[in-house]
């Protein structure tokens, strides 16, 4: 694939990458008259509460099966409505063991799901923090992930000769292939620490307010990623630092808030920018939403042309052991619903501190108007596995009223 590089730098700007794509996905014309999810009425009130729940991912400690582990969990839907997941399958299972990104898809918003596909294995050893993106106005879909060569177990410490890089694939297909290898060493130069090629995780956004409406955009643990042009062109422009595995959310108003796994007690790190992501407030820790020092997911559930303003938000508040789901009606600013999950598949709680029965989390709005969450949990004997767990509003709400 041809890349032309524009060596010039503006600012806090990088150089950005500029690359040739094949154009098969949907045109504007199609996608305006498809009605996004989050612009329809939430599921109504007067229906029952519904839970469901199933493992998609399923790791082994007895190397029965290709992988003894499962993290990195993603779900997003894609344009026609797929349901994608992505997931890190680890031969071994320890982060810098050999890791590949493994796919599966469903058809029917999460009833059934397809069989398990490898997206990328070498010539790295591993491919980690698997997170999506989705462009709906063109229909094409995008998974970005750190890759690292000649990953061991030494992976804490990385050396000069093995450094992160910032990598993506593409989906014209609505998640059932991928095509175009991209490392974005231009505007990402590999780095031997967090600070620049590890995403994630979960997913990334497109804008859809203010003066950026359209723009996509994929955090890293210092970078924020984005695009202006569907994809053609990519820039990376500083992002605050002093945390890790983000989420980030565009306001009606046009601000943006980023809330991101902490790096000190006190509740997740919360930051504010007003001007299009180009400075940000200092972080400040949310007392209201207690954090395990845990990646977490956010999503906009429901917009106001639904009639309704409901973002929600997923962690483990306390431990390890045990996920919370949130709602919001004033876009982040409070969390005055909540309901912790309790899957009903059987799971050893394990105390230690390097094998929790619960963990990393992601969360998308499905095409018939529920929530499906992809988190991590122990089974067949504590090996990582990933089980995906569907809700509606009802069921959040518990009996309780909205506000």
């Amino acid at each position: 694939m041809r890349r032309n590089l524009m060596l010039s730098l503006a600012g806090a700007l990088i150089a950005p990458l500029v690359f040739a794509q094949s154009n098969q996905s949907r045109g504007p014309d199609e996608a305006a008259k498809r009605i996004e999810p989050e612009d329809q009425t939430a599921q109504g009130l007067d229906q029952p509460p519904h839970y469901e729940e199933q493992f998609v991912f399923k790791g082994s400690i007895t190397n029965k099966v290709p992988y003894r582990a499962y993290r990195g969990s993603s779900i997003m839907r894609a344009p026609n409505g797929n349901l994608v997941v992505m997931a890190e399958g680890r031969v071994e299972g320890p982060d810098g063991s050999r890791i590949d990104i493994v796919s599966k898809v469903s058809t029917d918003h999460g009833r059934t799901w397809g069989a398990e596909r490898v997206i990328i294995k070498g010539p790295y050893n591993t491919y980690g923090d698997p997170t999506q993106l989705a462009d709906r106005q063109t229909g094409r879909m995008w998974v970005f992930f750190s890759a690292m060569p000649d990953c061991s177990p030494a992976f804490m410490v990385p050396t000069n000769t093995n450094r992160y890089h910032l990598a993506s694939m593409i989906s014209d297909d609505n998640g059932l292939t991928y095509h175009s290898y991209h490392e974005y060493n231009d505007i990402m130069p590999p780095d031997s620490s967090d600070a620049f090629g590890r995403v994630g995780t979960s997913h990334g956004i497109q804008v859809r307010y203010g003066p950026t409406k359209g723009r996509l955009v994929v955090l890293s643990h210092q970078r924020l990623v984005y695009s202006d042009n569907h994809g053609e062109t990519w820039y990376a422009i500083k992002n605050v630092r002093g945390t890790g595995e983000g989420n980030i959310l565009d306001r009606s108003n046009g601000d943006f808030v980023k809330n991101d796994r902490p790096a000190r007690p006190g509740g997740r790190a919360q930051s504010l920018s007003t001007d299009q992501m180009k400075t940000w407030t200092p972080w400040e820790a949310n007392p209201d939403l207690p954090d395990a020092n845990c990646q977490g997911t956010l999503i906009r559930y429901t917009s106001e042309a639904s009639g309704r303003i409901r973002w929600t938000f997923l962690n483990a508040p306390l431990t390890r052991n045990s996920h919370t789901l949130r709602l919001s009606y004033d876009e982040g600013k409070t969390w005055p619903i909540s309901r912790e999950l309790k899957p009903d598949s059987p799971r050893p709680i394990i105390t230690r501190n390097d094998i929790p029965s619960a963990g990393y989390s992601s969360m998308t709005h499905t095409a018939d108007n529920q929530i499906g969450i992809l988190i991590e949990q122990n089974a067949n004997g504590g090996a990582r596995s990933l089980l995906f767990v569907k809700v509606n509003l009802p069921w959040i709400l518990n009996g309780n009223k909205e506000p």
